[in-house]
């Protein structure tokens, strides 16, 4: 719905429907929008936002001479106020959203009735697919698109430190085909390699969530943390507090069965890190299943590789994997990187790489991720299997052993693809300053943060 105002000005206003949760879904109210000019080409929008909470995004629209209405494609450096976040409902007040237009869009003209506002409201059962949460304080702020968030994107560094971008992963009431598959099953190029086979089966999945874009850096676990810098053993003394970590113990991060933590039989209970991030920022932080990290590295493709390419040889993984992955073919030993026992270091900042087409980023390569499932078979009895947790215990594995997904800087290709699997001790001491004593193995795990897709 669209209507004119202010000086030929105009501004239209969405709803998006999600989840029902609320007696009344988010409304806004279209009679009470109005944008405005004020002062020197500051524009104020105002609305009426009704009904249950919701998060309210904002943009700016032009006509071309067709009549057809298209996004400027401003990016929003000064835009303030009750927008990009979660905002609550008012019958009786107006919510502003403020912009400076002169800084963002300048030498443009708001008076020929060619530019309108849009204004969105989205369920908080149902939020827009970016969700930005700034580590000072544990705030949300909302985006529709990745090219949306301020800073400069992505590419700024102030998302690979002192923020965390989560990608809404459009999950509920999806089914996938799990798994390596059969024609891929040829041990010249990656079944041989594979600790644990992966039989491709349906999956059937049935919560929307979101995942870190990136893999967690040294600088986020500390943030999550609530500390900044010393103590942090988790990684080893890395030249950038933007590599990923790369020392984390399962255990550490996600409770220990002696401590009553046992997924799947204790569900979303979290011992470990992960009840320290959930109490400082009030976020149900997770790890993926092995099938919520797949189903998200696979952005809707079947292929062996996101890109659609195959495998070649278990070591190369495809012809491609180098433009997707860090991993054993183009990260080799440096010596400034290699301690007294040669093990050298080749994990990268996160974001070099070609990310997947649902924008996350070294879901291949670099750090392996934590999955919640023990190490061991799927269950392919029936078809689809309803939101797999894996197995139901440890009892296959003396040792203890849960899933790590997406293969590292030092794997081989065979593991850094959609269904390669591997696993590792849960329960090993961390120690930064001597890596022989768990071996090489244990500078390289990682993981990547997920969370429901609810506004807070």
């Amino acid at each position: 719905m669209s209507k004119p105002i202010i000086g030929g000005l105009t501004a239209i206003c969405l709803a998006i429907p999600g989840v029902a949760v609320f007696a009344a879904p988010p409304v806004i109210d279209a009679s009470s929008v109005t944008l405005s000019q004020v002062g020197n080409r500051t524009a104020v929008v105002r609305y009426r936002l009704t009904g249950a909470p919701a998060v309210v995004t904002f943009d700016i629209e032009h006509r071309d001479g067709d009549g057809n209405w298209s996004s400027v494609g401003v990016d929003f450096v000064t835009l303030a106020g009750d927008v990009n976040r979660l905002v609550q409902p008012d019958d009786s007040a107006l919510k502003e959203i403020r912009w400076e237009a002169r800084n963002d869009w300048p030498d443009q003209s708001f008076q020929d009735g060619s530019v309108r506002a849009r204004v969105t409201a989205w369920d908080k059962a149902a939020p827009p697919d970016y969700m930005v949460i700034d580590l000072s304080d544990f705030s949300e702020t909302f985006y529709e698109t990745a090219d949306r968030l301020p800073l400069g994107g992505l590419s700024n560094d102030y998302y690979r430190t002192n923020a965390l971008v989560m990608r809404r992963i459009h999950a509920a009431g999806q089914t996938f085909v799990m798994g390596q598959q059969t024609r891929d099953s040829d041990s010249s190029t990656c079944e041989a390699s594979f600790r644990n086979r992966a039989p491709e089966h349906w999956v059937a999945l049935t919560n929307d969530f979101y995942m870190a874009v990136f893999e967690t850096t040294q600088r986020q676990h500390q943030r999550l943390q609530l500390v900044d810098g010393g103590g942090n053993k988790d990684s080893r003394d890395l030249t950038s507090v933007m590599q990923p970590v790369d020392a984390m113990s399962y255990n550490k991060l996600r409770g220990s069965v002696a401590e009553g933590i046992d997924w799947p039989v204790t569900g979303t209970a979290v011992g470990g890190l992960l009840a320290a991030f959930r109490a400082n920022s009030g976020i149900e932080f997770d790890i993926p299943t092995e099938a919520e990290w797949e189903f998200a590295c696979r952005a809707g493709t079947q292929s062996a590789f996101y890109d659609g390419s195959e495998f070649t040889t278990a070591d190369e993984g495809s012809a491609t994997l180098g433009d997707l992955a860090w991993f054993c073919g183009n990260c080799v030993a440096d010596s400034e990187l290699m301690n007294d026992n040669g093990y050298y270091g080749g994990i990268k900042v996160p974001g070099l790489k070609r990310p997947n087409a649902w924008g996350l980023y070294d879901m291949y390569g670099n750090a392996s991720e934590w999955c919640k499932d023990w190490a061991g078979a799927y269950d392919t009895a029936s078809a689809p299997t309803i939101a797999p947790g894996g197995a139901a215990s440890n009892a296959e594995n003396t040792v203890g052993r849960r899933i790590k997904r997406g293969g590292n800087w030092r794997g081989r290709g065979a593991f850094a693809s959609s269904s390669g699997r591997r696993s590792n001790e849960v329960t090993y001491t961390v120690d930064a300053g001597n890596a022989s004593s768990q071996g090489s193995a244990t500078w390289a795990n990682g993981y990547r943060l997920v969370c429901p897709a609810v506004a807070k």
